[in-house]
């Protein structure tokens, strides 16, 4: 059930927004613009991961992934510096090679993906 602008500016002393929350201040008539609805005030956000933690996380669930995207890269590199030194044949094989790692990296993308749908569509029994 909806609160009315009224219910939420009379509440004295209760900060409905978190300071994970923006609020906007407003040159509206209605105060309540930007902070918290009177539905989500007992809601607490879960503070976020950063990307170490979320990379370390991915990477334990699938492995191959930054295998693949670091067997890349070397080859990229080192196709680009065989070109640049005028190593043709050498440069060719690394642009073949990367060309197949790129296939791996996508091929466990996939996997991962397939794996990751299946567990959550097993039915909680």
């Amino acid at each position: 059930m909806a609160a009315s602008t009224e219910e939420v500016t009379k509440r004295p002393g209760k900060k409905l927004y978190g300071d994970n929350f923006h609020h906007y201040t407003s040159s509206s008539s209605v105060s309540n613009i930007g902070e918290m609805p009177i539905e989500l005030a007992d809601w607490e956000p879960i503070n976020p991961i950063g990307f170490r933690e979320k990379f370390k996380k991915k990477a334990l669930e699938n492995p191959f992934v930054p295998i693949g995207v670091f067997a890349t890269t070397c080859a990229l590199t080192m196709g680009l510096y065989s070109f640049r030194k005028g190593q043709t044949q050498r440069s060719q094989l690394m642009m073949r090679f990367r060309v197949a790692a790129q296939a791996f990296t996508i091929g466990a993308v996939l996997v991962g993906v397939a794996i990751q749908s299946r567990k959550t569509d097993k039915p909680d029994t």
